[in-house]
């Protein structure tokens, strides 16, 4: 039977194009996108003992998943048709190293890729067959050049296998901010920790901790907390459970940014509270406290403690203003009586706003538009289908 005949410049382009365009996916998918994940994968696996370069990380995985390739090839001397197909083993293994998502999931992740590693390899390897099989029975001379359908065919081949991958590998976007951020902590560029997912509504108890805490860093924790969609309660502001917790950060840098690591586990109000009673809280202690009772709704709470840490005037920080101007409108006998133009008008308006839509789901929309980053819009709406 006659086999395929392709010019030897054509299958050369195609080779190189592949590999040039693998190779600069690869590279550019490791290091920006998933180079936080690798550290966290790294840092787990190794108990530690490790630590993970962004770029030397990328360039080494890359080469390695290059050198791969070129195994298979030599293997399999697949046509510059199927030459594509060649790419799956190396993009197999490139799934299975992004695909670690937390830290307490290191023998799930293993147990699982111990079987859909193998079964997806032999699918991969059957389809292949059924492939050079019929490839067989094709004795057309097909150009294969660098504009040729060849090339569009094994580029669009490369970028289906690359959709596997990041269809695999991307859709956890709360872990992925997690360990960005505190990769950017722990590199010391706290702004930069700061801007990660700010304009996303991704959250979890465990997001809220790290970002109070970058917050609290700069200064800036009473101002702009509820900037970012923050969970429901204090429990969320440190790692007292199992529901908040560090990926690569230790747990006790943020004790000892506000005064010292618990000697047992206990809630967070409490820790705070004992923290300020037995003379040990910092200064960014004062924020997490009055921030705590914030998070647990309790307004109360929050008014008797504020004039501990600060004088009630127009200089207070911008949540704790909100906090008091709707603790003035909700209470026949407050403790303290205080105003401010601009805020109380943004509140009236809020009040207008909500008579305009009857219907609670277009109301807690039309809200969400114009007071999401204000304590009121966190107040009577985060975490419920609409303010009663």
């Amino acid at each position: 039977m006659t086999r395929k005949r392709y010019g030897n410049d054509g299958t050369t382009a195609v080779k190189t194009v592949c590999a040039i365009v693998f190779c600069l996916f690869t590279f550019i998918y490791l290091y920006c996108y998933q180079g936080s994940v690798l550290a966290v994968a790294q840092n787990h696996l190794s108990h530690g003992a490790t630590r993970y370069d962004h770029l030397v990380g990328a360039l080494l995985i890359t080469f390695v998943a290059w050198l791969v390739q070129r195994g298979v090839q030599f293997v399999m001397r697949l046509s510059d048709r199927l030459y594509a197909f060649g790419f799956f083993p190396s993009v197999l293994l490139l799934t299975m190293l992004c695909d670690y998502r937390s830290s307490d999931v290191a023998s799930h992740y293993l147990r699982v890729w111990t079987w859909l590693a193998p079964l997806s390899f032999l699918a991969w390897w059957g389809l292949l067959s059924m492939l050079r099989q019929a490839e067989e029975y094709d004795s057309r001379v097909l150009p294969a050049s660098l504009f040729s359908r060849s090339m569009w065919v094994s580029l669009l081949l490369l970028g289906l296998q690359f959709l596997f991958l990041g269809g695999m590998t991307g859709g956890d976007d709360n872990f992925h901010y997690r360990a960005r951020i505190e990769a950017e902590l722990m590199k010391g560029r706290v702004e930069e920790a700061a801007r990660v997912g700010k304009r996303s509504m991704v959250s979890s108890p465990s997001l809220t901790m790290l970002r109070a805490y970058t917050l609290s860093l700069q200064g800036r924790l009473g101002d702009e907390l509820f900037r970012y969609p923050v969970s429901n309660g204090s429990d969320a502001l440190l790692p007292t459970n199992a529901h908040a917790s560090c990926l690569l950060l230790p747990a006790d840098s943020i004790y000892h940014h506000l005064g010292g690591k618990p000697a047992h586990e206990m809630t967070v109000l409490t820790y705070l509270k004992l923290l300020r009673r037995t003379g040990h809280a910092s200064k960014a202690a004062a924020d997490y406290e009055l921030c705590a009772h914030l998070l647990n709704r309790n307004l109360q709470s929050f008014v008797r403690l504020l004039p501990r840490y600060y004088a009630i005037n127009d200089s207070l920080p911008r949540h704790y203003r909100e906090a008091l101007v709707l603790y003035v409108h909700q209470t026949s006998s407050p403790l303290i009586v205080y105003h401010e133009n601009a805020i109380d008008t943004d509140y009236d308006d809020l009040q207008k706003l909500e008579r305009t839509y009857p219907d609670a789901a277009a109301r807690s929309l039309a809200v969400y538009k114009q007071y999401f980053g204000t304590y009121w819009w966190y107040y009577f709406y985060a975490g419920k289908t609409g303010r009663p």
